[in-house]
């Protein structure tokens, strides 16, 4: 009988990363930036868990805040992103126009109910932090029962 392979996300992510470095360096180097790769993929996010939280740290950069969406629930976050601009550049005659657009969502399961009210969410230098205080655990009683 064959042996099982356990294949892990993380090397698609790798590839894709490394393909979309790829292209952008291509594309930058014909002058086409508009042509530019890295705005179709899901952005990177790291999820750190302590006792009493839990953060998630998602790279965005280029992103205008406003076009940030956080949509979260005890147990469940999605990030969605969709932006849309327009650059108009020339002289003498000519003038360039381009279009870019972005759109992604990405949704997280949390290992851990939240206190929804009491989110924190940042933005600076291409960085969307969002901080989440977890709900206190309950504790279980043991009861005894007479047979």
């Amino acid at each position: 009988m064959p042996d099982l392979i356990v294949w892990k996300d993380q090397e698609f992510d790798k590839l894709r990363r490394e393909m979309d470095r790829i292209f952008d360096k291509a594309w930058g180097d014909l002058g086409l930036t508009g042509l530019s790769t890295s705005g179709t993929g899901i952005p990177d996010v790291d999820l750190t868990e302590t006792r009493d939280r839990i953060e998630i740290t998602a790279e965005i950069p280029g992103i205008d805040p406003k076009d940030i969406k956080i949509d979260i629930n005890e147990s469940d976050l999605t990030i969605n992103i969709e932006s849309k601009v327009k650059r108009v550049t020339g002289g003498k005659g000519l003038v360039k126009t381009q279009h870019s657009y972005q759109s992604f969502s990405r949704t997280i399961r949390l290992p851990s109910r939240i206190k929804v009210d009491d989110v924190k969410a940042s933005y600076k230098g291409g960085v969307l932090n969002i901080n989440m205080p977890k709900q206190k655990v309950k504790k279980y009683r043991v009861l005894k029962i007479g047979i």
